[in-house]
């Protein structure tokens, strides 16, 4: 017989992930104002606008930093870029920055079918895998129909 006793540390530890996470929080540095749809859910969120670091979105995605590219601010002396979005809701566009930053997703059960779509157009394949699980665990016979859909109009051979 074994017995086996945890014992947790005080000491924080430190992961690449949580330290993003931190740097997502920080408005040091940030440059970059995304742009998206706000609905009735959301309408508070207008006056707190999302901030983020070009450069993680640029290391992230080829196809958003091309954006970026296209949409140097002039205008706005605080923020450099502006990344629209405008098809996307607050809530969507919230959970595509956490991946971004931090390779997680905090609503996947809620935004796994919203942000598959996404992770397709800007190649983001840790994405693309991470909604795929999701939508596999959460297949129903009520929703297998939706889903075969969505897979296969973002071709996802797993789906």
């Amino acid at each position: 017989m074994v017995k086996i006793q945890i014992i947790q540390s005080d000491e924080e530890v430190h992961s690449l992930s949580q330290d993003m996470a931190r740097l997502m929080t920080c408005e040091e540095n940030k440059d970059t104002v995304v742009e998206c749809y706000c609905d009735s859910e959301n309408k508070e969120n207008r006056q707190n606008p999302i901030r983020v670091h070009s450069w993680i979105v640029r290391t992230r995605s080829e196809k958003l930093a091309k954006r970026l590219d296209e949409s140097s601010d002039e205008n706005n002396k605080n923020m450099k870029y502006t990344l629209a979005l405008p098809e996307y809701s607050y809530g969507v566009v919230c959970e595509l920055i956490r991946y971004i930053y931090t390779d997680k997703v905090d609503c996947a059960d809620k935004y796994a079918a919203k942000l598959l779509p996404i992770s397709t157009i800007y190649t983001l394949q840790g994405l693309k895998g991470l909604c795929e699980r999701h939508l596999i665990e959460s297949l129903t016979p009520s929703n297998v129909a939706n889903i075969l859909l969505l897979a296969d109009q973002c071709r996802c051979e797993n789906l």
